[in-house]
């Protein structure tokens, strides 16, 4: 089974229950972890962008989803993460971008090797990134430093049907949704924030919470109008 294929079958409304938080001992941060169902959105294709490769749609690459926070004092909460994180691939292998999601912080660092035999191409135009790098070999790669908050969608001109989705945030507490729809973010500060939860085909969905210090919040999420908490 693809890789994040559960997501799309699974049946988005946002939960109206949330766990009563529970004190961690000897945590300042708090833990904000749950699950995030994804309904089955329509089936996306693209059509072959020159002649000479096979003449059928493609489906597009699917893309897990990406939780994170949005809110006043995040940036400043310092602690883990602090900074930009360390420099991160996304290979182009098997016409596919590995991973099709990430989560970083501003000022990290995303170097796109070509890891097929063939040329590959990477660009975004919107979003909080317009870059386009070219086409190039296996072997190589190109790398891009991303310096604002936001979302970018990244594409190869040569392959329509490949893509992948970066999530930069102006601190640490981000997440990609894992094989089973979990998320966890650790280290939270106290106070009252805004989890938002996206999907390129979905949209997103948003839940304003307040945790304490050493508390831990259950969340269970939804998109596209799956029932929230399922599998």
């Amino acid at each position: 089974m693809p890789r994040h294929r559960h997501l799309l079958l699974l049946p988005a409304l946002l939960a109206a229950a949330v766990t009563a938080p529970a004190p961690l001992p000897g945590q300042a941060g708090a833990v904000i972890e749950g699950t995030l169902a994804v309904a089955a959105g329509p089936a996306r294709k693209t059509a072959p962008r020159y002649g000479s490769g096979p003449l059928a749609a493609r489906g597009m690459q699917e893309v897990a989803a990406v939780v994170y926070l949005t809110g006043e004092g995040l940036s400043a909460s310092g602690g883990a993460g602090a900074g930009p994180e360390a420099a991160v691939d996304v290979v182009q292998r098997d016409t596919a971008f590995v991973p099709a999601a990430l989560a970083i912080r501003t000022g990290t660092a995303v170097r796109f090797p070509n890891g097929d035999p063939f040329y590959h191409n990477v660009f975004s135009y919107g979003g909080n990134a317009r870059f386009d790098l070219g086409r190039y070999p296996e072997g190589e790669l190109r790398q891009v430093t991303f310096d604002e908050p936001g979302i970018a969608h990244v594409y190869c001109e040569v392959h329509e049907y490949m893509r992948a989705v970066i999530v930069v945030t102006d601190h640490p507490f981000h997440a990609v949704v894992g094989d089973d729809g979990s998320f966890r973010l650790e280290g939270v500060p106290p106070g009252r924030h805004t989890v938002v939860a996206y999907h390129p085909d979905l949209g997103s969905v948003e839940r304003v919470i307040e945790v304490g210090a050493g508390e831990r919040l259950t969340l269970p999420l939804a998109l596209g109008g799956a029932a929230p908490g399922g599998r």
